[in-house]
């Protein structure tokens, strides 16, 4: 009878089809006789490792017939980072499920010629999840920023290198962009990103004081340096179609920008209502801009025109100095927002109720988290600060 890897639920359905499942619920697994502690390290491994090779070498070696992924296995989060793109790019598909019939069930079955794992390709020298401080490819230097494109990659502002990195949703480097400097497509410290639906990416060049936009290829489009008086410090982006929302942390405002180019601008530097303090971070959703107005220990919200609609505190900012935190937001009314004072990413409601917080464990420990992205089909890419790497969130409810 094939051997599958797959979910550990005790009425997974393949379970109940009578196949046999390499680490099914522990108490079960103990009791055929299995060493469930190291059965379920390798099952943990299985559904981590990041070099084809070895992943095959290990399934054989196991003697793992078949892989399963299911929606229930995709939401179970015990991975930081499940790694079904390996088994789709170097395994054959023997089933989807396109129509959600069985969770978008998919099935990948393992090679049986014994040797077929020494032909595959090892694990990318350059890959965003492991990161390290340098300045080599994949490598990283105080990261601020993230976004995401429609394909499902990551665009990674590597601030202190003076660059962005482009990296598979797997964490495969595809590229680089930008260079230390002043010129078209030079960059001096960039922090925030956002990615138009058709793929244009927008970079807040905070150091030279302005935006500028480069296509799909990574060539640089242009440049705008604000309204006439100019940026004194873009520091994030955000995006409503083609409208462009930039964060002027100096300047304690909102410019948004429209497809034919006309400006509105709001907010101003201070304290009071609607005003911001050193803000850090910009998110658009459902018609609200939302901003991390980390100098006040506040989020505040805006209607897309600039009138406020609220602002709430977030204590947890009140620890240590002002943070560079940035905010997330979905359509259900849920705002994620970072929080380097205690590794953290906090959960509120646009309302202003705090949820709980996010503080995974190893290998998925945050370290600095900065930037912020949801990845659709939630999760939530983080970039560490710190701990010069990126982070991916599974869970997202408290």
């Amino acid at each position: 009878t094939a051997v599958f890897l797959t979910d550990i639920h005790v009425v997974h359905r393949i379970l109940l089809a009578g196949r046999r499942l390499y680490f099914g619920w522990p108490y079960y697994a103990w009791s055929a006789g299995y060493a469930v502690g190291a059965r379920e390290q390798e099952y943990r491994d299985l559904f981590a490792l990041r070099s084809p090779r070895e992943l095959v070498r290990r399934l054989q070696d196991d003697g793992i017939d078949y892989v399963a992924f299911d929606d229930g296995l995709r939401d179970r989060g015990f991975a930081q980072r499940l790694n079904e793109e390996l088994y789709r790019d170097h395994l054959e598909q023997v089933f989807s499920d396109p129509d959600n019939h069985y969770g978008h069930l998919a099935i990948y079955r393992v090679p049986r010629d014994p040797g077929a794992w020494a032909a595959l390709p090892e694990a990318p020298a350059a890959d965003m999840y492991s990161g390290g401080r340098g300045s080599e490819p994949g490598r990283f230097d105080g990261p601020r920023g993230v976004a995401t494109d429609r394909t499902g990659t990551l665009y990674v502002a590597d601030t202190g290198n003076d660059r962005i990195q482009h990296f598979s949703s797997s964490g495969n480097l595809l590229g680089t962009l930008g260079e230390a400097g002043t010129g078209p497509g030079q960059l001096d410290r960039p922090t925030g990103l956002a990615v138009t639906a058709d793929g244009q990416l927008w970079v807040a060049d905070a150091g030279n004081r302005r935006v500028q936009a480069f296509d799909p290829a990574g060539r640089f489009v242009r440049e705008w340096g604000g309204p006439d008086e100019g940026f004194g410090e873009p520091i994030d982006l955000a995006l409503d179609g083609e409208r462009l929302f930039v964060l002027d942390a100096v300047n304690g405002r909102v410019v948004r920008q429209a497809e034919d180019g006309t400006t509105i601008a709001w907010g101003s530097l201070g304290s009071g209502d609607g005003q911001l303090l050193k803000p850090t971070g910009i998110a658009f959703v459902s018609g609200r801009v939302i901003v991390a107005d980390t100098g006040n220990r506040r989020v505040v919200v805006y209607d897309d025109a600039g009138a406020l609609i609220r602002s709430f505190p977030v204590a947890e900012w009140a620890v240590g100095g002002p943070p560079s935190a940035d905010v997330a937001a979905d359509s259900s009314g849920t705002i994620w927002l970072s929080n380097e004072a205690d590794d953290s990413i906090l959960v509120y409601r646009t309302d202003g109720t705090s949820v709980g917080r996010l503080a995974p464990g190893d290998p998925g420990r945050l370290d600095g988290p900065t930037g912020l992205a949801l990845k659709r089909g939630g999760a939530l890419y983080v970039a560490n600060g710190r701990g010069d790497r990126i982070s991916l969130l599974t869970q997202l409810n408290p």
